[in-house]
């Protein structure tokens, strides 16, 4: 009988270490292949919920100043973040009977009014500067105008362009990185001005995207 209990005993160790083994260290969930690839195949909530293919889209410029919004309905209380007009946006899915799209604007998923884009013709993702043998070179000053409004209530600050530069120099589209929502209108208005010295790649003049900071500083 003790010879018995002791086999008992050992069995039972022996099934512990062996689980034991198996477990990952840590708060780790082991994952085997068919649920791994399952992981890596799956697209964003916001995409599935909405029913569209994330690796498609259009490009899309804001006509007015408007709002990112995390519902379709599109009242107040959804208002995610300002949007400033002539801004670019990716456009993903049109909700017909809303009459919004399912948008990325800024790395951040929402909606805008149809009424508030306008389809964008042609729109080619460039080159990044590192790609180029000769990055652009701005060939005209930068001229700003400050808001009245924004001057009165002591608004200063940096608005941050995305500035799209095309193979002949003009300013082709404008995204906005970093948002002053009362100086955003004046800093786009004052970048479509500009004019560059194109990008080079192989010797041929290219597309690029260019960061400019737009400083709004009292007298």
């Amino acid at each position: 009988m003790k010879f018995h209990f002791g086999i008992f005993w050992i069995l039972i160790l022996a099934i512990a270490m062996d689980s034991t083994a198996q477990t990952p260290a840590g708060d780790e969930i082991a994952i085997n292949e068919s649920e791994l690839s399952y992981l890596e195949g799956n697209t964003s909530e916001f995409a599935q919920t909405f029913g569209f293919d994330p690796r498609f889209n259009t490009f899309k410029e804001v006509n007015r100043r408007t709002y990112l919004f995390y519902t379709p309905r599109m009242d107040m209380q959804s208002a995610a973040r300002p949007v400033p007009r002539g801004a670019v946006v990716k456009a993903y899915k049109l909700l017909m009977h809303a009459n919004v799209w399912a948008v990325m604007y800024e790395n951040n998923w929402g909606f805008i009014s149809a009424d508030d884009l306008t389809p964008i013709d042609k729109f080619e993702e460039p080159l990044a500067n590192n790609d180029l043998d000769i990055p652009p070179k701005l060939i005209s000053n930068i001229s700003l105008r400050y808001p009245s409004a924004a001057k009165k209530k002591g608004i200063t600050g940096e608005v941050v362009l995305r500035i799209h530069v095309s193979k002949t120099g003009v300013v082709s589209q404008i995204e906005v990185e970093k948002s002053i929502p009362a100086l955003d209108s004046a800093a786009i208005r004052a970048a479509k001005k500009l004019r560059f010295k194109p990008a080079k790649k192989y010797g041929v003049p290219t597309d690029v995207w260019v960061r400019v900071p737009m400083n709004f500083e009292h007298d």
